[in-house]
């Protein structure tokens, strides 16, 4: 099987893709969390929608509607395995292997988002970059994290599972992206990366 993570990734096998199925299953602020990102996208109505980094899926059902057509990547098959088990029967669903750095579509889309996947992703800009480009015309990108404060206590999750709007405004810089919007709850941050006009030529 193909290995599509990064030296120094975590990768989650069987036992690790289990354990984080049942973490997002039974803790009170992933459900939170997942609702968070449903209703944030639920203010667009965007038509087709990348998922990277799907994990066990838990969201894609939660954003299905019909007329969407969502599309998702995990570089875990172990994941994968649980995300078309968890989302067995539900339409406009297209979950294959992948990851920020290799999408095996061939689509543009209306909104690309990851959840919880950045703070993984060894090549943030790059990866940015190589996602932008299967954006259409006045798409964007929404990054999902836990955020991570100045001065936060090293036993929060956030503190090595998270993203700081500082962090995400260099990373931004770096790949020659605007921020085009933040929005905080509860400990949550959602970023919007959208290309610059100069990087949107080729759209």
């Amino acid at each position: 099987m193909e290995d599509l993570y990064e030296k120094g990734e975590e990768k989650f096998g069987y036992l690790s893709s289990i354990l984080y199925q049942a973490i997002a299953k039974r803790v009170g602020s992933m459900q939170k969390f997942y609702a968070f990102i449903a209703d944030d996208i639920s203010k667009g109505d965007p038509r087709f929608i990348l998922d990277v980094g799907t994990g066990p899926g838990l969201l894609l059902r939660m954003i299905a509607k019909p007329n969407r057509e969502i599309y998702a990547v995990d570089p875990s098959y172990s994941m994968l395995a649980l995300s078309r088990k968890n989302n067995k029967g539900v339409k406009g669903l297209h979950i294959h292997i992948g990851s920020s750095r290799m999408i095996p579509f061939n689509q543009k889309y209306d909104l690309i988002i990851s959840t919880l996947s950045l703070h993984h992703w060894k090549e943030k800009e790059s990866s940015l970059v190589y996602l932008s480009t299967f954006l259409k015309k006045r798409g964007e990108i929404r990054i999902y994290e836990f955020e991570r404060l100045p001065k936060q206590p090293r036993f929060k999750i956030s503190s090595s599972h998270g993203l700081g709007v500082s962090e995400a405004t260099e990373i931004a810089k770096k790949a020659k992206l605007i921020i085009k919007g933040i929005r905080r709850k509860d400990g949550f941050l959602r970023i919007t990366f959208s290309p610059t006009r100069k990087n949107q030529k080729h759209l």
